[in-house]
């Protein structure tokens, strides 16, 4: 756990040396981050770390908008004591407030896909005859929102921190979904 942080945070610092070397940033960028997720119902954890890369790209020369994608993984020891695995895609489309000032906040809109490696997307819901019946899920899908700040150190490196929420749901006729946030940062190079 401790060697897969420490090698994240390595390649994130060498890509972040060679980002300043170019000339004139395209509209292309990714971005390694770290970060955590506070849970708020029906997940048998509490909080865990979580590790990614988003690579997203500008919908034109202003800057305004952006289209993300991005790949998430995060560990946690559960209620139970065993390890949960939690791996998460997302899609987002963000909106730039400001993106050639030194400060430039976003808002994000998206989609995930989340799978764990034990079933811990639980819900229940009645049948016609009243029963109870248990569904159990490892993959659930969802919206997020959220938002952060970009600051741009150069045209082509900039430090980014964000905050989203998630809701996410295996079974869309089920309304006991799944809360968290998700609050990370990371460095952003362009290319």
């Amino acid at each position: 756990m401790r060697k897969t942080l420490f090698l994240f945070i390595l390649c994130g610092m060498v890509i972040s040396c060679f980002a300043d070397k170019q000339a004139d940033a395209s509209n292309w960028y990714l971005t390694p981050s770290i970060g955590g997720i506070v849970t708020h119902n029906h997940l048998p954890f509490k909080g865990a770390y979580m590790v990614g890369y988003q690579a997203g790209f500008f919908f034109d020369e202003s800057r305004d908008g952006s289209l993300e994608m991005g790949l998430w993984y995060s560990e946690a020891r559960s209620r139970y004591n065993d390890s949960t695995i939690l791996a998460q895609a997302t899609l987002d489309v963000l909106h730039h407030f400001a993106p050639f000032e030194k400060l430039n906040p976003y808002l994000a809109l998206g989609v995930t896909v989340l799978y764990s490696n034990t079933t811990i997307f639980n819900t229940y819901y009645k049948d016609k005859d009243d029963a109870r019946i248990d569904d159990q899920s490892r993959i659930a899908g969802g919206i997020r929102f959220g938002g952060g700040i970009f600051y741009n150190f150069s045209k082509s490196f900039s430090l980014r921190t964000g905050l989203c929420l998630t809701i996410a749901n295996h079974n869309l006729c089920d309304d006991a979904a799944s809360v968290f946030t998700t609050a990370n940062t990371g460095v952003v190079w362009r290319f």
